[in-house]
């Protein structure tokens, strides 16, 4: 959530409300109305500290302190409130009247700077955070080094506008390790509007999920000595609120940065399983984000569903090649876990990363899924019809099954065979649909 107002009571609310909450001695209590009056009065302080000065030169930031949960799990929430205390009483000894400062949270600082000359305003806000990455405790028992982030707004036309381009130079500083500070600018300005975008684009997509709307669709895999269809893979879609039916594949990134990639992925286990219960003949592939190889929930969902060896053998389980830079012990337990099951593992999108074959001899896995962009160019390039051959060669020494996939062409395909390819995907044999093949007049081709 964004502050996109200059309404200074929806601002005042919302400069509390977006930190951590948490006991702040200058509240008497904590409910919302009490921290909404002091974020007014924190607002109504900075602006009184700014006319005082006199000065147009002006910088805001919102200090975030990131280990605080570590300082008080060391020492005690009571000697984290003693470390704030003497951060605000070091900086006004060191800048007297150049700064102002407001405690927002339990681990956030407001602080403002006020001059009417902008090198002076600049190198103050560089003694600040000298200050801060400087300052620890004076008791030699308790050691503190603090890390921390910072946003900051400079030579904004107001303060509330100041507040809020802080506050979003303080989000680019997420999910970064130590100190990281942001001033905001234009750059800044349109990854906001594209974090916008995603958190829209999540929110539609979990409405899509709360309404069941989404549904699998089908690609066949075939097999380059017979020609017939090995298996398929099924492939996530969205019925839109027009009755549409669109891939899921552009909202897989979002779910990710999101965290709700886990909600998919079991969807996905739950629609494809049921798929092969009421389908005896027919085997599937899914595919499953590479952060849901470290959750333990998606593996007992997975072992409570697959009971059935007869199930749980008609299904193949696809983790991308990026995967295998994650702990390699447990990217081993995933795939054993679940080829113990009686599932086969395939590693997708192969030759888009870095893993070597060494890597891949250690995970055991049943089939290699080459990726396209060596596929796309065989015919003409060099460079990737020997990459593949070098692959198969290793593969098939191993007894590793290989899947060609983005076959587009004929001539692509007789080269793939003229190699020893064991299976192929692509357009060239059908797109994914969103029916089920091996269903005659299935309903969902009806619908189509």
């Amino acid at each position: 959530m964004y502050i996109l107002t200059g309404k200074k009571d929806f601002v005042s609310y919302m400069v509390l409300g977006l930190f951590r909450g948490g006991h702040n001695k200058l509240v008497g209590n904590n409910n919302s109305s009490s921290k909404a009056a002091f974020a007014e009065d924190s607002l109504n302080n900075i602006s009184n500290f700014i006319k005082k000065k006199n000065a147009d030169k002006n910088i805001l930031g919102i200090i975030q302190f990131q280990n605080l949960p570590v300082i008080i799990f060391s020492y005690g929430i009571e000697f984290s409130k003693v470390l704030a205390e003497g951060i605000t009483k070091s900086f006004y000894d060191k800048f007297h009247d150049r700064i102002h400062l407001e405690k927002i949270s339990s681990d956030s600082l407001l602080f403002c700077i006020a001059e009417n000359d902008e090198e002076e305003a600049y190198n103050t806000l560089r003694e600040v955070f000298k200050a801060l990455k400087i300052h620890s405790s004076q008791d030699v028992e308790k050691p503190v080094y603090l890390c921390f982030n910072c946003g900051t707004s400079v030579l904004a036309s107001s303060l509330e506008e100041a507040i809020n381009q802080a506050y979003m130079a303080l989000f680019e500083c997420k999910n970064k390790d130590g100190y990281v500070h942001y001033i905001y600018n234009e750059d800044i300005s349109q990854k906001m509007l594209q974090h916008q975008n995603h958190m829209k684009l999540a929110a539609y997509f979990q409405r899509a999920i709360i309404e069941n709307r989404l549904r699998l669709a089908f690609q066949p895999i075939i097999d380059s000595k017979t020609g017939k269809v090995k298996h398929h893979e099924s492939l996530l879609r969205i019925v839109t609120e027009e009755n549409k039916i669109i891939s899921a594949g552009p909202f897989i990134p979002i779910a990710e940065s999101m965290r709700f990639i886990d909600q998919i992925d079991f969807l996905v286990l739950d629609l494809v399983v049921k798929e092969l219960r009421f389908n005896p003949d027919v085997t599937l592939a899914m595919n499953i984000s590479n952060l849901s190889i470290d959750n333990t929930e998606w593996l007992r969902k997975a072992k409570n569903l697959l009971k059935d060896s007869g199930i749980a053998s008609r299904l193949i389980v696809e983790i991308t090649e990026t995967s295998m830079h994650r702990e390699l012990s447990k990217v081993a337990y995933f795939v054993d876990t679940l080829q113990s099951l009686g599932c086969l593992v395939a590693i997708d999108d192969f030759g888009a990363g870095y893993t070597s074959f060494t890597q891949l001899k250690m995970i055991h896995a049943d089939l290699i899924k080459i990726d396209g962009i060596f596929i796309r160019d065989i015919v003409d390039n060099h460079d990737s019809r020997l990459f593949v051959q070098t692959l198969l060669g290793f593969a098939h020494g191993f007894g590793i099954k290989t899947v060609a996939e983005f076959v587009e062409t004929g001539e692509i395909a007789k080269t793939l065979i003229d190699l020893n390819i064991d299976y192929m995907q692509g357009n060239y044999f059908s797109p994914a649909v969103n029916y089920r093949t091996w269903i005659k007049d299935d309903v969902y081709k009806i619908l189509n």
